[in-house]
């Protein structure tokens, strides 16, 4: 009877202990804020003068960092302004022809669920 009553208490033990690590391991999987990930590079052109070419290159290489981020992490790091490490490199190519590239590592954005 006492071994019945051992083996009861132990599988109860057994079965806290997992439904805590389950449930710690579940509510961080779910928190991504904070999190980053490795550097991922957006790369956009733009054709303008008077500075037009670059803010357009520039818009295009945000709008390709978020869709990679989001293509490789999901949609809680595909935002630039939470990215960590931001660089950008902007160069005039040719005339009137602008490429901009930026990278940056991308961090989560909210608790997600």
């Amino acid at each position: 009877m006492k071994s019945v009553k051992t083996l009861v208490v132990l599988v109860a033990v057994a079965t806290s202990t997992w439904m805590a690590v389950a449930t710690t391991t579940q509510a961080q999987s779910w928190n991504t804020v904070g999190r980053c990930y490795q550097p991922i590079e957006g790369v956009g052109t733009g054709r303008g003068a008077f500075g037009l070419g670059t803010a357009k290159a520039r818009t295009a290489a945000r709008i390709d960092w978020q869709q990679r981020a989001e293509g490789r992490y999901g949609p809680a790091y595909a935002r630039l302004s939470l990215a960590s490490g931001v660089r950008w490199d902007c160069k005039k190519n040719a005339v009137l022809l602008a490429k901009c590239v930026v990278i940056a590592k991308p961090c989560g954005a909210r608790i997600r669920g």
